[in-house]
Order: structure tokens, then sequence, then C-alpha cells
């Protein structure tokens, strides 16, 4: 070993693993195309308890045992599910350590997972108390988005919401993922108080920026929430070109509009969902100098959605708010 030459510890391999799922999970359709998009649930899934696996040989070697549940937790953390074990195990290491910012995040988005919005709120609050970063500041915009109240309280949420994300954006503009939580809260701040111009042109912008990120770029959301917006600000051709549609058994495209969806509440490829009575309506457009005929559902809330067998729950459906103001005779 040449002088100077860090050991590396059993803490830095653990740390190496957990990394290693992640950049799985985040980089997969850039590793192994679109066309394998659907199997990505299984395939995170199959990663996470090799991962697993590989963090239990060398859990005796490892000293920092907050550290140990922290990755332990981060590893069962990976789905989109929630996950009792990785909040039992995020929940030990935030005891053990409470300075450690990265569990409190990743205990956060547990409880986000588990519809618990007030508990992650508190985990977010908490983690910024010890250290200001760009995660808890994201995660913060978008749990504030979602708390109930009446409607003048929703609109402080919402302005909160968007101050938050742009102070994570401020610590990384090169990171796309809050870039993206950022034009959501635009998003989010246009529809619920009014339509606001400006606010659907800085959406775009923050959309665009995070289109550079490939992160971000993978994310379904971002496609998803950039063509609504297209849409609503009358650019319908480039609102086609980020369509969203389900594939039922039987392999029929299907375009879903479900009105009141929340911001960051969309599905992801690979989801299975059930909508009950649906009510099919034939469109046709003409894109680029072709015809084109397909079949749309529309949704009158994601209450009524069913996603991998779970209904979806009121943290799902963003709340109208009416908004007023005083005018001369």
């Amino acid at each position: 070993m040449a002088a100077g030459e860090r050991v590396s510890t059993p803490t830095d391999q653990a740390t190496a693993i957990a990394d290693e799922l992640y950049d799985f999970r985040d980089h997969f359709v850039e590793r192994f195309s679109i066309e394998r998009a659907g199997e990505k649930d299984a395939e995170v899934h199959k990663k996470m308890e090799e991962c697993l696996q590989r963090l239990e040989e060398i859990q005796g070697d490892m000293r920092n045992k907050a550290q140990f549940y922290y990755l332990r937790g981060k590893i069962l953390n990976v789905t989109s599910k929630y996950s009792p074990e990785a909040e039992e195990a995020l929940g030990k290491a935030v005891k053990l350590d409470p300075r450690l910012v990265e569990a409190w995040n990743h205990l956060g988005e547990c409880y986000w997972k588990k519809e618990d919005v007030s508990a992650a709120k508190n985990c977010f609050t908490g983690a910024l108390n010890h250290s200001k970063n760009k995660v808890s500041l994201r995660n913060l915009s978008m749990v504030l988005r979602q708390l109930s109240g009446p409607p003048v309280e929703k609109v402080k949420l919402i302005e909160e919401s968007i101050e938050r994300a742009k102070e994570a954006v401020q610590l990384d503009i090169t990171d796309g993922t809050s870039w993206l939580v950022l034009g959501n809260a635009y998003v989010c701040q246009t529809f619920s108080y009014g339509q606001n111009p400006k606010a659907l042109k800085q959406a775009m912008q923050a959309y665009t920026q995070a289109d550079k990120d490939s992160v971000a770029r993978s994310n379904p959301d971002l496609h998803f929430n950039r063509a609504v917006t297209y849409k609503y600000i009358g650019e319908y051709q480039l609102a086609l070109n980020g369509p969203v549609c389900i594939v039922d058994e039987d392999q029929t495209a299907v375009a879903v509009m479900v009105n009141k969806l929340a911001q960051d509440a969309g599905m992801k490829i690979g989801d299975s969902v059930a909508i009950p009575e649906p009510v099919l309506t034939k469109v046709k457009v003409l894109f680029k100098g072709a015809d084109i005929t397909f079949s749309s559902v529309q949704v009158d809330s994601p209450r009524l959605l069913v996603v991998n067998g779970r209904k979806l729950g009121a943290s799902k459906e963003v709340q109208s708010i009416l908004s007023t103001r005083a005018v001369s005779d």
C-alpha cells in the first residue's frame, strides 16, 4: 500500500454498496434502453436483495451501528413502495445518531410513501435543523403542497413550497430533480389560485433545466408534467411529444387524463393501474402530417384509481382553491 493511501473501512464498503444500488436504479433506462423500462421495478428489487445480502456479510465489522441501520434502511427504501422494514431501520439510525441528516431524509421519504404527510414534514424539517441540504429542501417543498388547510393557508404553503425548491436549486444548479420539483411547484401555484402566465413560463424554464440531467430525464413525472403545461399554454404539438398512456392486458394503449392529480403523484412505467367503470372516448388529431386516432379515458379524481392493488389516498389529489379579489364598480 502506498504511503498516505486511505484504507477502505467496512462503513466505506457498505456506503459503496448502497450507492451502487441507487446508481443502478437512477440510470436503469440509460443502461438498458427504454424497451426494458417495464422491467425496472423487478430488476431494482432483485438488486436490492443482492445489496442487502452483501451488507449483512460485513455487518459484524461495522462499529458504527447508526450508519449500519441507516444504510440498511436506505437500501430497503430504494423502491417506490412503502417498506416497514426500512422505516424500522431508519428509526433506529436517527435514535442512535440524531445528527444523521441522510437518515432523516430517507425516513421522511418512508413516511411520504406511507402517506403520513405530517411525519414526513417533521423529518425533513428536523434534517434542515442539522444541515441545510438540497434533498431535505426539495422534499419539504413537495410535502408542503400536500398539507391541508383553509384557502388562505394553502396559498401560503404553496408559496413556501416554491421558496424551499428555489433554495434546493441554489445549492446545486446541476441537480435536475430539484429543478423538476421547482417546476412542479410553479405549476401547482398556477392552478391552485388563478392562472398565472408568469408562473407557467417559470415552470417551463425549470423543466428545461431538469431535462439536462439524465436522472431527472428518466423520471416520467418530468415528461407528463411538462406535456400538461404545454397543453395549458397552447403548445399542443409540443404537448404531443410527451404523451402519457396506459397499456392494458391486450397491449392496447389508452391515453388517460386524471383530473386533480397532485404534482409528483403520477404513475410510473411498470405500475398496474385499475380504473373502475371507465368511459372510453375516441380521439382523432393531426400530428406531424399524419392523422392519429387513439382511445382516451378521463378520470374525475385520482381517488378513483387503484395503483398496484392499492387505492390512491387524499394526498394524491389537489384541492381546489377559490381565488377572489375586490374590484371597483
